[in-house]
């Protein structure tokens, strides 16, 4: 048996609580891993990734007069302020549903970038690593379901 630091009456040893002045007993744990850490980073570089990619499909589609690449920078505008959103929202064990919507923007804005850039140079650089990452950090938030608040 266990005694109430507030009131001094015997509890039982699982109490969390006193039952008969409601002070703590015990305080409650909560196991924290990195996953969210790492998450959260991976998001955030990805997001950054789809600033970079929209700005430079913003300019190559006014010097081309290409409406797919003007659509798919657009969506990387849409993916980065939304994946940034995620990505922090993950680092801070917040709002897991809207972390996850946030990085999965991510994922659909490099699918649409490696779709309008296929054969072209950008693929590699930005395409490819986004989704990558995006994949990475849609896991790492997935697995710390249980630690966000």
């Amino acid at each position: 048996m266990v005694y109430c630091p507030k009131c001094g009456k015997e509890v039982s040893d699982d109490a969390f609580y006193c039952p008969y002045c409601g002070a703590q007993i015990k305080v409650t744990i909560r196991k924290t891993t990195g996953y969210p850490i790492a998450g959260g980073i991976l998001g955030i570089i990805a997001s950054c990734l789809c600033i970079f990619m929209g700005i430079i499909g913003l300019i190559d589609s006014t010097y081309y007069y290409d409406e797919f690449v003007f659509f798919m920078s657009v969506f990387n505008l849409i993916g980065f302020a939304f994946g940034l959103t995620g990505g922090i929202l993950t680092l801070r064990r917040k709002n897991f549903p809207m972390a996850i919507i946030g990085i999965s923007l991510i994922l659909t804005s490099s699918v649409i970038t490696m779709s309008a850039t296929f054969g072209s140079p950008f693929l590699i650089v930005f395409g490819l690593p986004i989704s990558i990452l995006s994949i990475l950090s849609l896991i790492f938030t997935a697995i710390s379901k249980s630690e966000f608040a």
